[in-house]
């Protein structure tokens, strides 16, 4: 899931990150990967597999490894918090999901524009062909 919700982060079209994990995995097939990588991972079905999209900031992923805090956490960060400014419409019409257009509203708005530009020369820097 942390690969998956770095790829939708970023934006990469569901086909290329079904095609990457069926690439890299030895194990890969298509009737596992199919709703992983569409249904679960990338909510790129629009609903029909799960009833909300899997997003997470630097914080989940802090308290679910043993990865230590460092500027990769404000990059994630910028990359979440992009991702849910540019799909707020989305993200308003569930009354759940629209708590993180609100927080992200309420954010400073120097670390706002901080964190967010640090997602797009991340973005820019690795899912672009030279």
């Amino acid at each position: 899931m942390i690969l998956s919700n770095l790829m939708n982060l970023c934006e990469i079209k569901p086909s290329d990150v079904y095609r990457w994990f069926m690439e890299m995995f030895v194990d890969s097939s298509d009737w596992v990967m199919t709703p992983n990588v569409y249904g679960m991972g990338l909510f790129s079905d629009g609903g029909i597999f799960a009833t909300k999209p899997y997003l997470c900031g630097s914080n989940y992923i802090l308290k679910m490894m043993d990865f230590k805090r460092g500027e990769w956490c404000e990059v994630m960060d910028g990359l979440y918090w992009r991702f849910i400014n540019k799909n707020r419409d989305f993200f308003l019409t569930n009354p759940r999901l629209s708590l993180m257009v609100s927080s992200f509203d309420k954010m400073d708005t120097i670390r706002k524009e901080r964190i967010v530009g640090m997602a797009e020369n991340f973005i820019f820097e690795h899912t672009h062909e030279d």
